[in-house]
């Protein structure tokens, strides 16, 4: 879950993660759902957090060397089905009702934006609308009024 969140790709996406896509300067990710459409393909650059989490990925099974980063006790990768359902036990283990998997795909899009960061790039979408189907805090606009005096100024002027 932490790779969902800091990479912001789906879990699909994060559990086919390769090996050899992980190099010196960050994480190649070319998203499968937007290979046909955008044919997006980006370098996702390495933070601590994101190091960290790749470096505990690693040790799961360290007996193992797998063409991806995560697998199995059998060294395939886990599929989607089996994530959801180590999800939905955890979650109900710690009293959470109401929660999915890519939550943590909506998550990090909205915390990128939110730090001023392209959640439109990193999610590999070709537009911001589609971005923004994921984004689950909305800023609420700061507006002003008018203002009495000031039209009643401008009509003492008229």
């Amino acid at each position: 879950m932490d790779l969902q969140y800091l990479t912001g790709q789906r879990i699909d996406d994060v559990l086919k993660l390769r090996r050899k896509d992980i190099t010196e300067q960050g994480i190649l990710l070319k998203p499968v759902k937007t290979s046909n459409s955008t044919g997006v393909r980006m370098l996702l650059k390495w933070s601590p957090q994101l190091r960290a989490a790749v470096e505990r990925a690693k040790s799961l099974n360290p007996n193992f060397t797998t063409l991806t980063l995560l697998h199995g006790r059998t060294g395939k990768a886990p599929d989607c089905r089996t994530v959801a359902l180590q999800w939905t036990t955890a979650a109900k283990a710690a009293g959470i009702e109401d929660v999915r998997p890519n939550d943590s795909r909506a998550k990090a899009l909205t915390d990128t934006k939110k730090q001023g960061n392209n959640a439109t790039a990193l999610a590999g979408h070709a537009t911001e609308a589609m971005t923004e189907r994921y984004i689950r805090q909305h800023d609420t606009p700061e507006v002003f009024g008018p203002s009495f005096r000031h039209s009643l100024d401008v009509r003492q002027k008229g």
